[in-house]
């Protein structure tokens, strides 16, 4: 899609007028993902534009991680670049004054590492059996995705999806978009 610069000054001027419609929702779901540690794909420049109550990271993977070698000491490791993007990410928690509740992936070390001390409300998930929800079984046949969770304090949730064949990979948004739903 290309665009002049006409239009994306027309975007730019109109944007802000066109999200009046926003003020009659009580929440809004808003995706902030990070490609790099520096503006304007960075987690600070996002935490400029909105501050969620509640954050939720999912998940560090090396996606990214050539953009964060440059930020890293070395020797490069995996583990360092993991840090550095674990550390971005979770500055929607740790620099956002707005954050109420904190949900996040104890499978991804780095993360956890940073955040397992946070003062808000928090809810965790992944293998631990400690974690608020925790991974119990996962099975897929031709005719649908079954996941287990394990909640704290409800016990087993099952979700089964008929007609579709999700990866596992699914059970870190099923997870946190239940603790979601638990602090609201």
């Amino acid at each position: 899609l290309h665009k002049s610069i006409k239009d994306w000054v027309r975007l730019l001027v109109q944007a802000p007028m066109r999200t009046h419609f926003l003020k009659k929702y009580t929440h809004v779901i808003v995706e902030m993902g990070i490609d790099e540690p520096t503006p304007p794909k960075n987690m600070g420049y996002l935490l400029k534009i909105i501050q969620p109550e509640i954050a939720v990271v999912l998940n560090v993977y090396p996606v990214h991680a050539q953009q964060f070698e440059r930020v890293v000491s070395a020797p490069i490791t995996q583990a360092k670049i993991l840090h550095a993007i674990a550390s971005e990410k979770s500055r929607i928690i740790t620099d956002n004054p707005a954050c109420l509740c904190a949900i996040w992936n104890t499978d991804s070390h780095a993360l956890d590492d940073i955040l397992h001390n946070t003062q808000v409300t928090r809810f965790t998930f992944g293998t631990a059996e400690d974690n608020t929800l925790s991974w119990k079984d996962y099975s897929i046949s031709e005719s649908h995705s079954r996941f287990v969770l394990s909640h704290s304090r409800e016990g087993d949730i099952e979700l089964t999806f008929r007609g579709f064949l999700l990866p596992r990979g699914f059970q870190e948004v099923f997870a946190s978009a239940l603790l979601v739903g638990e602090h609201l």
